[in-house]
């Protein structure tokens, strides 16, 4: 199974605008109909991708070969 996920990243509001509130990681089972699609599971951005795979593999309970990062 391939996964796609994308990293969101939160600003906070004004006046610190140029300070990151919250990142994380959303998952998908398609490219073009992400948000149709999207599995309800986030994570860290910051951990390795063999960490996330696993995680992703766990919570849905099937074999994910692939991770596929979209901007």
């Amino acid at each position: 199974m391939i996964i796609y996920y994308r990293t969101i990243t939160i600003w906070c509001k004004w006046p610190w605008k140029d300070v990151v509130d919250r990142k994380y990681c959303e998952f998908s089972t398609s490219k073009r109909k992400f948000e149709k699609n999207k599995i309800d599971f986030t994570c860290e951005p910051n951990s390795d991708l063999e960490t996330k795979r696993k995680a992703v593999q766990e919570f849905l309970g099937k074999k994910v070969q692939t991770l596929i990062k979209l901007k």
